[in-house]
């Protein structure tokens, strides 16, 4: 049974240029997930995307359905999807990996060799409700306000670089304080640092 769902869409290739469209859903298909929304992020890439720069230019064709960063509550699941249930509240990896590569198939989808943005295969989350893969989704704890779920992509980008740094014991400099920056500090900060120096343009 189909529902309709409004997304921001930004509609042509130029600065500004949004616009609300009303999409029909269908049932989820195979591994897809229907999720509602309940809070949505900007990134700095909806800015890249509203101001047309660039980087937008060479990566994005209007008229594409806008946001990546979001919490919601699974509504529907497609009948091959069996680790997530009705109701849970989750958030999604922001690049999908094809799941069925080379390095897919080694479980390394990270280095997808078809690897795509959110909302360059058609997804968005600046919208009522939108369709994942499932692979693509992250169950979180209900017990974790789903406003916050959509700060996880900026703040597992930070925990990973802090990580892979091993900043225990490290005088430690993070370089911009912007969301993913302030993550740094919070991660740092966690994982032992012996000093953090943040610096950013004034």
């Amino acid at each position: 049974m189909a529902i309709q769902s409004r997304f921001l869409f930004k509609e042509r290739a130029e600065s500004g240029a949004l616009g609300l469209r009303s999409v029909a859903l269908g049932d989820p298909e195979d591994d897809q997930v229907l999720v509602k929304i309940h809070s949505a992020s900007i990134c700095g890439t909806d800015l890249h995307i509203f101001k047309w720069n660039d980087w937008a230019a060479r990566t994005y064709r209007p008229p594409i359905r806008l946001g990546h960063e979001f919490g919601g509550t699974v509504t529907a699941v497609g009948p091959d999807v069996k680790a997530i249930k009705l109701g849970e509240h989750v958030t999604a990896e922001t690049h999908i990996a094809c799941g069925h590569c080379h390095q897919c198939r080694l479980n390394r989808r990270h280095t997808c060799e078809n690897l795509q943005l959110f909302s360059r295969i058609g997804l968005g989350c600046f919208s009522d409700y939108t369709m994942v893969p499932a692979a693509a989704l992250r169950v979180v704890s209900g017990d974790i306000p789903l406003d916050h779920l959509t700060a996880m992509e900026p703040l597992g980008i930070a925990v990973r670089a802090v990580t892979e740094a091993g900043v225990a014991g490290a005088h430690v400099l993070i370089l911009g304080c912007g969301p993913i920056g302030l993550f740094a500090i919070a991660a740092a900060k966690a994982y032992g640092a012996s000093s953090i120096t943040a610096t950013d343009l004034s």
